[in-house]
């Protein structure tokens, strides 16, 4: 599939030809259990591993975008600008992908944003059911001398999309206010650049016989979890997110 099909697929998706009776929409809310494997794995060489591989990949596409790994497409627009991590063509776990999706979060929570809301939706898509978890944020109001507000990289959404329970994608987003009383956006590739990493890795693959056992890594990952407990509570404010722009904070 060349560049520009893929690039129209994943951001311009079709809409599905029916919707089965399934909930439309419930919080999401991690249980402490959740919470506790989640915040592990943020200080693990996995997530160091996956911060590094994208940030490169990143590189790669802002000079060569027909060279960027097949796991990985970028939206550069001067309104959006943002990432979808393919993780179905990946051997990283429903785990990993679950921990890297609430890590991003926490970074974009420590710019000084809030949390809007967390939540889940089904849709039944052909012969899968398809689940979107959705973390979205938004900047905490502020001025600056001039009068203008402060809207940093503007509303923030982080989407982890599962076919049939199984780990499809991960994409973020982040959509800037274009007005005369918003400051202007902050520059997606200089926190881009913030990624670092002392070296280029790859996407995780199998480990084959023979290669050096690196199990020890994942010790204080050896409880598994798999992340389905979530409260059933419709919010009281739903939110329609149709425009937001992707964003990467580490």
């Amino acid at each position: 599939m060349s560049f520009l099909r893929r690039w129209f697929k994943f951001w311009f998706p079709s809409a599905p030809a029916a919707v089965a009776p399934v909930p439309q929409r419930v919080l999401l809310v991690r249980t402490p259990t959740e919470l506790e494997v989640c915040e592990q794995w943020g200080q693990s060489a996995t997530c160091q591993q996956l911060k590094a591989w994208l940030k490169n990949e990143y590189r790669t596409f802002l000079s060569s975008p027909a060279d960027t790994d097949e796991d990985v497409d970028f939206l550069d627009t001067p309104s959006s600008k943002g990432f979808v991590i393919h993780f179905s063509k990946t051997n990283y776990t429903k785990q990993d992908a679950v921990c890297f999706f609430d890590y991003l979060k926490g970074q974009v929570l420590a710019q000084n944003y809030k949390s809007e809301l967390s939540d889940i939706r089904a849709i039944q898509r052909g012969a899968w059911l398809e689940t979107i978890q959705r973390h979205y944020l938004k900047p905490k109001s502020s001025i600056n001398d001039s009068g203008l507000i402060r809207q940093r990289f503007g509303n923030v959404t982080i989407e982890l999309v599962l076919r049939n329970e199984a780990v499809h994608h991960l994409r973020l987003r982040a959509t800037a206010y274009s007005d005369h009383l918003y400051q202007d956006a902050w520059d997606f590739q200089v926190l881009m650049d913030g990624c670092r990493a002392k070296k280029k890795m790859a996407p995780r693959r199998e480990w084959k016989s023979g290669q050096k056992d690196f199990s020890h890594i994942y010790k204080p990952l050896e409880k598994r979890v798999h992340f389905t407990n979530y409260k059933l509570t419709p919010p009281e404010n739903p939110i329609n997110c149709t425009s937001l722009r992707f964003i990467l904070l580490f």
